[in-house]
């Protein structure tokens, strides 16, 4: 029996805020689609804050370096390969499914700025590597039309290879998790192709650690601790897909994405440690804490459905 062309638009999955039109079947059993693709990301992450005055001191009061504070920046722009696997249920207008994709790590530069040491900015060699996946539940409002709602969780780490004096030799973790809300429409041409657009909305729980402290940097006349910290962001994901039946079962897409989220006004504090022995440091408080992360991502892929 041939698979109505409806199917490829929420089997293909291919972004993780991307889902697409249930299959309409002639029954009412339950179906399910496995599949598999490869893709291209362009990862954009921008961190900003602001670092307020810190002071060294003796030991005993007497203040011997103030470091009056300033802009900090660092961000990593990679462009990372990754393989994604899926699997889906359908049933009734209803449909569950589940994805995974794992990037290659790629080498990349890293790069940072502090206004109070801008000699000592730079770029810093680093591997970059990163996980998504996430599940969504989507159901066929009219012919065509969906509403989808789901989680996703995105992981990518910068594993330092050089030294440098903002990040020393530190490794740097970026997670974001939430939950997110879209709608999604599908375009049928015959039995030749459907074409499918989504919009969703997403609000993610998100955190920055880094580890590695015990290797302190060489450079500059001080070091820094491990830095974290936690906050919440939001945005938006929208994305077009093209699916292509090769037969009554198999299917193939093709797919472009873009998504970008933006976390404003947080803070933490950062230690601070002098080179001298006997000297004593006070934390560097750190506000105006922004981020944006942004993808552009394409794949192609293929699936199966039983």
């Amino acid at each position: 029996m041939a698979m109505p062309l409806s199917i490829i638009a929420i089997t293909a999955a291919a972004f993780g805020l991307i889902a697409l039109s249930p299959p309409a079947f002639a029954d009412d059993a339950l179906h399910y689609g496995l599949g598999a693709r490869v893709g291209a990301r362009q990862l954009e992450f921008d961190f900003s804050a602001m670092a307020l005055p810190s002071f060294v001191s003796d030991g005993g009061g007497t203040i011997l370096l103030e470091n009056s504070g300033g802009e900090v920046e660092f961000g990593i722009d990679e462009a990372l390969y990754f393989v994604g696997l899926w699997g889906g249920l359908f049933v009734e207008g209803f449909s569950v499914t589940g994805q995974i994709e794992i990037s290659t790590e790629e080498s990349s530069r890293v790069s940072s700025y502090t206004e109070e040491f801008a000699d000592l900015s730079g770029n810093r060699a680093s591997d970059i590597s990163r996980v998504d996946y996430s599940f969504t539940l989507s159901y066929a409002l009219i012919q065509g039309l969906s509403l989808f709602s789901g989680f996703k969780h995105t992981k990518f780490e910068a594993s330092a290879r050089e030294d440098s004096f903002l990040l020393g030799l530190k490794d740097q973790t970026y997670q974001e998790e939430g939950f997110f809300l879209g709608t999604s429409y599908v375009w049928h041409f015959e039995s030749l192709l459907s074409l499918s657009l989504s919009l969703a909305y997403a609000y993610l729980d998100l955190d920055f650690s880094e580890d590695g402290a015990e290797r302190p940097t060489a450079l500059g006349p001080v070091s820094f601790g491990e830095f974290s910290y936690n906050g919440t962001a939001r945005g938006l994901s929208v994305g077009v897909q093209a699916n292509f039946p090769i037969t009554d079962n198999w299917y193939y897409n093709a797919g472009i994405m873009y998504q970008e989220y933006v976390s404003k006004n947080n803070s933490s504090t950062l230690d601070v440690f002098p080179r001298a022995e006997g000297l004593v440091s006070t934390p560097a408080q750190v506000v105006d804490l922004d981020t944006e992360h942004a993808d552009t991502v394409l794949t192609i892929g293929l699936q199966y459905i039983f």
